[in-house]
């Protein structure tokens, strides 16, 4: 068998065909793999029941009564994939699981090895024959059904883009690079990343709500548990003195980016927890674009921390908190289910609790060090 890769260039339209075998779904896979030599897609046909498949859906080995995609569900399949392919540049491949003889695969597509162009029709030529086979020697109808599609090539990026829509909050505009900034707000440029905290989110939001409405300056303040970093920017843009820290490397390197994209400048910034800076005096940590290092906090402490996480993390973190605060120090916690509030409160009992705000199911809370 051998594999080719689609021409490099974009062509205008795709190729697309759904099948849906009746039985022995893996062997389906495999035999459309090697053929084509392209990756596929995997789909529970549970997800698929709709009219307008119907009206397009043809079948082979498929009794007359089984005609339709609600009693191919209900019936018989589990499982569908997609096929997506440019026929221009896709060419079929020898399938070195059946006996080419027993399969009569010239009438499918050819002489069999690379042969020429993929087709709509050899590419179904082929199924057909493979499924007859299987029939054969199983000794029972094995079929499928399938629907063949043209479709038009998107600019992906750009559609991913056009979905990813900025937030104002308060006297900020939270957008990406693509968007345009405003000229009435504070922008702050967050491009989406597999680290968290692009602020859509109801506990991010909730956070920087509360921050946007506090004077910062001068203060020292934490972001734990960074993501993107966009929590430690706007305590930047409040005028607080920021350091950040995170137990994900991505985070760490995204937050590094973004600080420096919306130009603040953060005073430390390092891999881990709130604990390594408490059980530490100095520590570096090197990354692709800085050097980050841990702070010795047993003297100065913080004026501000903000931890947007997850309940069960807060909980276990109470007493680094208490630690790291200076007296009369303000913590906000963010990322806790509403269930979960008042067994926070209670874990956190030890402090004054100045706001508490909730947005769908999330609740974030302000809170101040008494002793």
């Amino acid at each position: 068998m051998s594999s080719h890769s689609p021409n490099s260039n974009l062509s205008q339209t795709y190729t697309e065909i759904l099948c849906i075998p009746t039985d022995c779904y893996e062997v389906f896979v495999d035999f459309i793999i090697q053929i084509t030599g392209l990756a596929i897609e995997e789909v529970a046909t549970s997800t698929l029941s709709n009219a307008a498949l119907d009206e397009q859906l043809q079948f082979v080995n498929v009794s007359s009564d089984r005609a339709n995609i609600t009693s191919v569900v209900r019936d018989f399949a589990t499982q569908a994939c997609i096929i997506r392919y440019d026929p221009s540049a896709t060419l079929l491949c020898e399938y070195v699981g059946v006996d080419n003889a027993d399969m009569q695969i010239d009438s499918a597509y050819g002489n069999g090895v690379d042969s020429s162009p993929i087709s709509d029709m050899t590419l179904l030529q082929a199924l057909k024959s493979f499924a007859s086979v299987l029939s054969k020697r199983l000794g029972r109808e094995v079929g499928f059904a399938y629907t063949l599609s043209h479709k038009h090539n998107q600019d992906w990026i750009a559609l991913y883009q056009s979905g990813v829509m900025p937030l104002e909050c308060g006297k900020y505009y939270i957008h990406p690079s693509w968007h345009a900034p405003k000229n009435d707000k504070q922008n702050i440029i967050i491009d989406p990343a597999l680290a968290f905290g692009s602020g859509h989110h109801a506990s991010t939001f909730m956070c920087i709500s509360l921050l946007s409405v506090m004077d910062l300056r001068g203060k020292h303040c934490l972001d734990v548990g960074c993501g993107s970093g966009i929590l430690g920017i706007i305590m930047a843009k409040q005028g607080g003195i920021v350091s950040a820290c995170d137990v994900d490397m991505l985070a760490v390197e995204e937050t590094g980016k973004n600080f420096a994209q919306n130009g603040v400048a953060p005073r430390a910034i390092w891999l881990g927890s709130l604990a390594n800076s408490l059980e530490s005096t100095e520590s570096n940590t090197d990354s692709s674009s800085y050097n980050a290092r841990a702070e010795s906090l047993q003297e100065s402490g913080y004026d501000v921390i903000c931890a947007n996480i997850v309940a069960d993390v807060l909980a276990c973190m109470h007493r680094d908190f208490i630690k790291a605060l200076k007296p009369s120090g303000v913590l906000i916690l963010s990322g806790i289910l509403a269930e979960k509030c008042e067994w926070i409160l209670d874990i956190f009992s030890d402090m004054q609790l100045l706001q508490k705000e909730q947005k769908d199911e999330w609740v974030s809370l302000k809170l101040a060090r008494v002793t």
